[in-house]
């Protein structure tokens, strides 16, 4: 669900584009969270470092969904958020666990 919000968010405000693509290999955030004056948090020199660790996740899903957000070009659609808030914990293990039984008896 977040990562499509992101997407979404990243779509419809487009001078957020900076905070995913940004130069450099070491992640070093300068955001100040403590600061109580927006301006002077350096918020907008900040990154979008969880994408950064949403591309190596473990579930392809995840990973290549990560990868896509702020890469979308201006003809994509939005996501449907009412789909992805539809699934739960327990659903979302449910149906990995019967993909996997599925996998185990096709061998």
């Amino acid at each position: 669900f977040v990562l499509a919000l992101v997407s979404n968010l990243l779509r419809k405000h487009p001078e957020c584009a900076c905070l995913v693509h940004r130069k450099g290999g070491k992640i070093d955030d300068p955001y100040d969270p403590d600061n109580e004056e927006p301006a002077k948090s350096r918020a907008i020199d900040s990154c979008l470092w969880e994408l950064n660790a949403l591309e190596k996740h473990y579930h392809p899903a995840v990973a290549s969904m990560a990868k896509g957000c702020g890469m979308e070009d201006s003809n994509t659609l939005y996501h449907d958020l009412d789909g992805f808030l539809v699934h739960t914990y327990k659903s979302l293990f449910d149906q990995e666990r019967k993909r996997g039984d599925n996998k185990r008896k096709s061998k």
